[in-house]
């Protein structure tokens, strides 16, 4: 389950201009406090801008010269597009968030699903994009426009919190009004984390039941079978248990020296990996699939009892701090890719379609950016279509202005382009095969150059 940080017009005109909210730039302050405070919390950080039309009164929006404004559905010009008052007010770092939207251009608006960005798209489309399924909200002002966004985000289907340390309200009335309304609007809409958590642990289960069948049909011997450097299929069953074990709370082994791992541990996080692969490396391989079955049974009945407040959590993750909702996907991921390990050990293939496989493929997207950008070095100006033939196909469109970045569609052309199957993106991914030796089984196209060039450094996984 992702998370996203709705801002609601943190701008001049509601801190010092024309509409002034008390406690506004202390708002500001404090809601760049809490992103300084929290990297990596949120899968996206939006903020919106009131953006008003500087001719005519906005659809009604504005009083008209002469008449006073009644503070409910007309109101003195505020937050003029381009003017100084529809700027983020300066207490609020802008370099934190992700994405901007602007509402209001003509017409009344109020919420930030009204707005959209600068090519058009609205908060909906860019949150469903992100796997967004819980939003925090602050702002300005409590009573009007963050209580607008919080209510749209709950007839959405989306979890809500409002933080009310980082919102501020005009008046105490108004605002204690529309806490009471959100309150009763938020514990009348189910709660999407609980779907979600049955979701993320329905597969994590189904995962760990892949994993016993296929190794319940193994010999002995195809256990002793090399999977990944310095592992044979025995240790990734090892560390698979160690993981869990560990997550359930059981005392860790001692962590081998540097001198007492092979030369495939190259760093801090491998030696601690591979001090469960010693200390279950006498195991019988029976013993140790019954180890596996016990291990992932009880944590399945802990994953199962836990609230949606405990499964979302903030937690420390193998992606950086994010929740505990977040580090279960990437056990999906994590899980899936050693089940894949093992069979091309034993030559078994299978299980690389259906919802499990497209849980860790998920993943892989989630860092395309990266992958493209960062790793494939595409240059700025540039293009990029990946098109998944099978199992799981797919369309993944990256393009490079300033950054790379997923986008939906392409206009014309992509500068490169490359069709491969899922099965072998997603080893390429995860570093499992050699690049260019896979080459001979992937469609280059576009400018052919920079095609090789992507293809060869899809790996992206320590």
């Amino acid at each position: 389950m992702s998370s996203a940080f709705l801002i609601v017009d943190v701008q001049n005109d509601f801190v010092t201009g024309s509409l002034p909210v008390p406690g506004g730039a202390d708002v500001a302050a404090a809601i760049t406090a809490h992103l300084r405070a929290h990297p990596g919390r949120y899968a996206v950080v939006a903020a919106s801008q009131d953006w008003h039309s500087a001719m005519g009164d906005n659809g009604g929006h504005f009083a008209t010269p002469g008449t006073d404004p009644d503070y409910v559905h007309t109101w003195p010009v505020h937050c003029v597009a381009d003017e100084p008052g529809s700027a983020y007010h300066p207490a609020l770092d802008v370099s934190l968030i992700d994405e901007h939207f602007r509402k209001g251009q003509g017409t009344p608006a109020y919420s930030m699903f009204e707005a959209v960005d600068a090519e058009g798209h609205d908060l909906a489309d860019a949150l469903a994009a992100a796997g967004v399924t819980a939003v925090d909200v602050g702002g300005l002002a409590t009573d009007y426009c963050v209580r607008a966004t919080a209510l749209d985000a709950l007839a959405a289907g989306l979890h809500v919190r409002l933080l009310t340390d980082l919102a501020a309200g005009v008046a105490p009335e108004t605002s204690a009004a529309a806490l009471d309304e959100l309150a009763a609007a938020t514990s009348a809409a189910p709660d999407p984390r609980t779907a979600e958590q049955d979701r993320v642990v329905g597969l994590l289960g189904r995962e760990w039941s892949a994993i016993a069948d296929l190794l319940a049909g193994l010999d002995e011997d195809a256990w002793s079978r090399p999977a990944l450097p310095g592992w044979d299929v025995h240790d990734v069953i090892g560390h698979l248990i160690g993981t869990e074990r560990t997550l359930a709370g059981a005392q860790h082994p001692d962590i081998p020296a540097d001198g007492e791992c092979g030369e495939h541990v190259r760093n801090d996080i491998g030696r601690v990996n591979e001090a469960w692969i010693v200390a279950l490396r006498d195991r019988p391989p029976a013993d140790l699939l019954a180890d596996f079955r016990a291990i992932t049974a009880e944590r399945l009945a802990s994953l199962r009892a836990m609230t949606a407040e405990e499964f979302n959590a903030p937690s420390w993750t193998p992606a950086g701090q994010a929740t505990y909702a977040r580090f279960m996907q990437i056990r999906i991921f994590d899980c899936w890719m050693h089940e894949q390990d093992i069979r091309a050990a034993v030559a078994i293939p299978g299980h690389e379609g259906g919802p499990e496989a497209e849980q860790a493929l998920e993943e892989v997207i989630a860092a395309i950016g990266y992958i493209v950008g960062k790793r494939g070095r595409a240059p700025d100006g540039s293009s990029v279509r990946i098109r998944l033939t099978g199992p799981v196909e797919r369309d993944l469109h990256v393009v490079v202005d300033g950054r790379a970045r997923p986008v939906e569609a392409i206009n014309g052309e992509p500068t490169a382009s490359l069709a491969l199957s899922s099965s072998l993106f997603m080893r390429l991914a995860g570093g499992r095969e050699d690049a260019e030796a896979a080459l001979g089984r992937i469609e280059l196209g576009g400018d052919l150059a920079l095609a090789r060039q992507l293809a060869t450094n899809l790996a992206y996984t320590i």
